[in-house]
């Protein structure tokens, strides 16, 4: 009998503040809103909280949180939990707690708090505080006022915009961090070398269906095939400029930007753009390993007379055509098109890094070592060929055969520059990508 008076004495003494039937001191409750809204009470207690000793630290402590106020769905339930911890109605040495389905209730739509903050305080923490009894039998019931997300930020009902968990809450179609004028000289920017490309590739796709007879053969015929997925890529860079295309392309119908499409009936632009993009680019590159292959085995075989390419050609294209399309198709069924208001397409790993590196960086980065390796081994070949005989060239092969593997040789490297140079700018952003981010993070804040 001793040890159970001991053990409730031990029990009722060292709990810790936060239960029902607790005494508390109770003072005159100085002012009578909490964020604006009315209480109706009069007395209440300091006792609930640890990081406020006085009435006035206890207002300068909810001014800290009044920076969640942008986040509708996290303040609608975190306001009047606030003020039921840190204002509470205190009547004869006894509170009221919140419940503790309340508390919880906050932890989802304010992940945000355990991202900056590691974890709630101490008097926050949702085993303080009882089950059940909750004011009128709900949470909603709790709710104070609801509040609009605050920009850059936009309501939202899709998740895939929600911004880094933060419910119903999602990143503006317009990245903040760039002004209007900025982007327009992107734009612009985006608009000349687009045009540029589509210009130059578009004469060269004219040039030779103006001489397929004799151009239509191997391996001249892969600049054609090379062009003409040069052409489309810009095609896609170029969509954005039509009439509002641009808007529908990046951004949904809520003002958010599009992440992890295809997720909506209204996102053709956005997949078209990719589709031109991202898919015709790596079958460019995969026809320039293709290129620098043929150009490889010409060198080794001039002179002869036999048929370098025979029964190679349908592999040429298999290869050109279905790997890049294999990757595409994975893309759209891992949902991992976003859209990027600079350069006003939708493309791979604007919001996951990994993505890009997996479906871009390893792609291109292949071609490069493998195009890279055989135009190698043709300079090389060319160059023994030359030391063996000098007059080789000249005496030995064709004057137009000459000319042709000469001008596909200059176009190889051209393409390995080309090839390389946008491998470099996605490395450089996959690199950048998570400062980026930090800053963007910083400037919601």
């Amino acid at each position: 009998m001793a040890f159970l008076c001991l053990y409730a004495f031990s029990v009722l003494y060292f709990s810790p503040k936060g239960t029902d039937g607790g005494h508390f001191q109770c003072e005159p409750l100085r002012d009578q809103t909490c964020f604006g809204s009315r209480l109706d009470y009069n007395f209440t207690t300091l006792d609930l909280v640890t990081d406020s000793d006085t009435q006035l630290d206890i207002e300068e402590n909810l001014k800290k949180w009044e920076g969640l106020k942008f986040l509708s769905k996290c303040w609608s339930v975190l306001q009047p939990l606030l003020c039921q911890v840190y204002k509470p109605q205190c009547f004869n040495d006894n509170v009221t707690l919140p419940c503790r389905e309340q508390c919880l209730a906050t932890r989802k739509p304010c992940s945000v708090v355990e991202r900056y903050k590691e974890q709630w305080p101490d008097f926050l923490q949702c085993e303080r505080f009882p089950v059940g009894n909750c004011k009128g039998g709900s949470v909603t019931e709790l709710q104070l006022n609801e509040s609009a997300c605050k920009r850059p930020l936009v309501a939202t009902k899709h998740e895939s915009s929600w911004y880094e968990g933060i419910e119903g809450c999602g990143i503006q179609c317009e990245n903040p961090i760039f002004t209007t004028e900025e982007h327009t000289r992107i734009h612009r920017f985006v608009g000349a070398f687009g045009s540029l490309s589509f210009t130059c590739s578009l004469f060269t796709m004219i040039t030779f269906l103006i001489g397929w007879k004799s151009q239509n053969r191997y391996p001249s015929v892969i600049l054609f095939y090379m062009n003409t997925c040069f052409c489309a890529a810009s095609m896609g860079f170029l969509i954005q400029f039509a009439d509002g295309a641009r808007n529908r392309t990046v951004c949904r119908e809520d003002d958010t930007m599009r992440l992890q499409e295809p997720g909506e009936n209204d996102c053709f632009l956005c997949i078209l753009t990719f589709v031109l993009v991202y898919y015709f680019s790596l079958v460019g590159a995969l026809w320039f390993v293709i290129l620098a292959f043929s150009w490889s085995i010409c060198f080794k075989s001039l002179g002869s007379t036999r048929d370098n390419f025979a029964g190679k050609v349908v592999y040429f294209h298999a290869i050109a055509w279905l790997i890049p399309l294999t990757l595409a198709i994975g893309t759209l069924a891992m949902k991992q098109v976003d859209a990027n208001s600079l350069s006003g397409i939708c493309f791979v790993g604007y919001k996951n890094p990994n993505m890009r590196a997996i479906f871009l960086l390893v792609p291109l980065g292949l071609d490069l070592l493998i195009g890279g390796s055989f135009l190698t081994q043709g300079l090389a070949t060319l160059c023994k060929l030359r030391r063996a005989n000098p007059n080789f060239l000249s005496h030995r092969a064709a004057h137009k055969i000459k000319e042709t593997i000469m001008r596909v040789g200059v176009f190889s490297f051209i393409s390995f520059l080309t090839v390389f140079t946008t491998f470099a700018c996605h490395v450089y952003e996959y690199h950048n990508q998570k400062i980026w981010e930090e800053s963007y993070r910083d400037f919601v804040r």
